[in-house]
């Protein structure tokens, strides 16, 4: 509840409970829009994207940007719960 009577942003919270964690993850902290090309470029680079977003043109583009560079994992990934239960 700190974080919240701080004002402490979310890209912070996370960011600081990552590296917390002292795993060695490389973490980039972009207190940006995500349709920010900037972003854009730095989310490509990315093996792992955790995105907390207000709204739904951020989820959006999150899943679009998903789908163009990780198609193969994310094809898996529906087919696999559109097949779910059948045999």
């Amino acid at each position: 509840m700190q974080d919240v009577r701080d004002r402490r942003k979310k890209v912070d919270v996370l960011g600081d409970a990552v590296e917390r964690a002292g795993l060695g993850t490389h973490v980039v902290r972009m207190d940006k829009n995500l349709w920010d090309p900037a972003v854009v470029r730095t989310v490509a680079e990315c093996d792992v994207v955790f995105g907390c977003m207000d709204s739904i043109d951020g989820r959006y583009l999150l899943n679009a940007l998903a789908d163009v560079l990780h198609p193969a994992l994310f094809r898996y990934r529906r087919a696999h719960r559109h097949n779910k239960g059948r045999h």
